[in-house]
């Protein structure tokens, strides 16, 4: 039996607006809201009728956005949930509405909205690799991608200032007194984590340079930091494998600045099992300032992240790039700050 062709009384009768409502937002004319064009857009997509109709298939692409993210964030409500509620907010307040896909990077396949041009932009939250990118480029749809810099000369990206928050928050574990500083966090997970370590390193060599610490460079640098095979534990909140990490090391820091704040909380819970205590014993300080920061005892001193901004930035980034066509290339760097909570305990306050 064949099947009904959806018709635009159907969709007016779904909605119960009028036929006309229906008619000029199919064909993208003036005369109904943002949130209406959408609602019969979304409403014309679930009924079926873009299968028929695919010359209005096109005009509903042009009120939808794909963001993509890996799948090993699908279960993170943290930095990157943040991000993607801040994307999918926006989206909404212009008019556009969202598709999540997770992918996996070593093996992605092209969302069928991305193949069949269903989108008529493309977020990328967090780490792609520079062949997959190179990969989504071939559709001629606009990416603008969050906190990550692939190797392309032509990508709009919405990135952090890692450095200066790693120098920010090394700077601090100085001033409090400490001299033994480590870094944890995993440097081949993340070019974010590279750009992190990078501060904490140039924090430090000034502070050598300068002569305020008397502590071997490379000891900090090296023997007290951990910074490799280390990412998955974190991930899978293994604290056991970290304090088994812990009890191995030759020597402990007195404080450690830490990739971001999901590795500060594992790391906290790894010292506890190995009965040190913070910041009575050792330091923390993490990056991001999410929810964990205030929910982990003691609370975490953290570097602050904007993620709702970074969200905003992104897709307004990306409607510029749609009603412009030809645009140069941007990356936005954003500001961070450091919050004091309690998980740092200065040199003198332990005497």
């Amino acid at each position: 039996m064949p099947i009904k062709k959806v018709t635009m009384r159907d969709i007016a009768q779904k909605l119960d607006v009028s036929v006309n409502a229906v008619s000029l937002a199919l064909n993208d004319m003036k005369g109904i809201s943002g949130g209406l064009r959408l609602k019969v857009l979304e409403t014309a997509d679930a009924l079926g009728y873009f299968e028929t109709s695919p010359r209005y298939g096109r005009i509903f692409g042009c009120y939808n956005f794909c963001i993509l993210m890996q799948d090993v964030y699908a279960n993170e409500m943290g930095f990157h949930g943040k991000v993607v509620y801040s994307v999918v907010q926006e989206a909404k307040n212009s008019g556009y509405d969202t598709i999540l896909n997770y992918f996996d990077d070593a093996n992605m396949i092209i969302p069928d909205c991305i193949k069949d041009r269903r989108v008529s932009g493309i977020i990328i939250i967090g780490k792609i690799s520079n062949k997959n990118t190179a990969v989504l480029k071939t559709f001629n749809i606009h990416i603008v991608v969050i906190n990550h810099e692939p190797m392309l000369s032509d990508i709009n990206c919405i990135l952090i200032d890692n450095k200066t928050g790693g120098y920010l928050a090394t700077q601090y574990l100085l001033r409090a007194g400490f001299s033994k500083i480590g870094f944890f966090g995993d440097l081949s997970y993340s070019q974010s984590f590279q750009e992190r370590y990078l501060g904490f390193q140039e924090a430090l060599q000034e502070a050598f340079q300068d002569a305020l610490i008397e502590e071997n460079l490379m000891d900090c640098l090296h023997e007290f930091s951990i910074t490799d095979k280390i990412e998955q534990y974190i991930i899978d909140n293994n604290i056991l494998a970290i304090a088994k990490i812990l009890s191995h090391q030759n020597n402990l820091p007195q404080a450690f600045f830490c990739s971001n704040d999901q590795a500060a909380v594992v790391l906290i819970f790894a010292l506890r099992e190995n009965g040190l205590s913070v910041p009575k014993d050792i330091s923390v300080v993490g990056f991001d300032s999410g929810v964990l920061a205030e929910k982990i005892t003691p609370k975490l001193t953290s570097v602050y992240v904007n993620k709702e901004l970074m969200g905003y930035k992104a897709v307004r980034r990306l409607i510029h790039l749609i009603q412009r066509r030809k645009e140069e290339v941007e990356h936005v760097v954003l500001g961070v700050k450091l919050i004091e909570r309690d998980s740092v305990a200065p040199i003198s306050a332990r005497r």
